[in-house]
């Protein structure tokens, strides 16, 4: 507290406080009370009284609140592919005293918090890699709480190109194509000009049928990931 002052009476004067609360004490000589770390939460009504040298004394009421700890619940890390933005679920925090706020560190490129609802964004060009990053919540006397939480950019996909060449009349397939980055499990679709030409949805492995005319044809093909994030060759 700010330091409490006896004014006139006798030689000095001595603070004291009661009745007795663990954590909570008075500086007898300044009139300054003190709150511990160790202090239980709670409201208490305190009497601060001081005492002159012939013992004579004043006392006025004191109200001392301890708010609950800081606890941070819910909330959630965030797995993406680069290139697709993206959120968590809003991290939520009780106790603490007047106004919450939420911030994240270590600071990087494309990842913030929302300060008042504590939810994470994650921007479609941060840099893919592995995140550990702390949510940190700070009340409005700079008590805080702290809990870690994981951000996931997966590398943007790249598929490994392959051609195709067979003989009317011959069937023919590629193999499977290969694909590296992205997240989760991947989907194959082939943008079928020939009216013969088919793709394994599964393995990205493209086939000709026999009955596909002579020429040249040029097809895309497009793998998507289980975030609907797509890239095509």
């Amino acid at each position: 507290s700010t330091a409490f002052v006896g004014a006139r009476g006798t030689g000095n004067r001595v603070f004291a406080l009661s009745p007795p609360v663990s954590g909570i004490s008075i500086d007898s000589t300044t009139g300054v009370v003190s709150v511990a770390t160790s202090a239980t939460a709670g409201s208490y009504k305190e009497t601060v009284t001081v005492t002159d040298s012939v013992g004579s004394t004043a006392s006025t009421t004191l109200n001392i609140n301890i708010n609950l700890a800081i606890t941070i619940s819910s909330g959630s890390g965030v797995t993406t592919t680069f290139g697709r933005a993206d959120s968590s679920t809003a991290f939520t925090a009780s106790g603490g005293t007047g106004t919450l706020v939420f911030s994240i560190s270590p600071n990087v490129s494309g990842i913030t918090i929302d300060s008042s609802t504590g939810i994470i964004y994650v921007a479609a060009n941060t840099a893919s890699g592995t995140y550990s990053e702390t949510v940190t919540v700070t009340d409005s006397v700079s008590a805080t709480a702290k809990v870690t939480t994981t951000i996931v950019v997966n590398a943007a996909m790249v598929i490994t190109s392959k051609s195709l060449s067979t003989t009317v009349g011959k069937s023919q397939s590629t193999g499977s194509f290969s694909v590296s980055g992205g997240t989760g499990s991947k989907r194959w679709s082939i943008t079928n000009y020939s009216g013969g030409t088919s793709v394994d949805t599964a393995t990205g492995n493209v086939t000709i049928s026999a009955a596909v005319a002579v020429g040249i044809y040029n097809e895309t093909l497009t793998v998507t990931d289980s975030l609907n994030v797509s890239t095509s060759i």
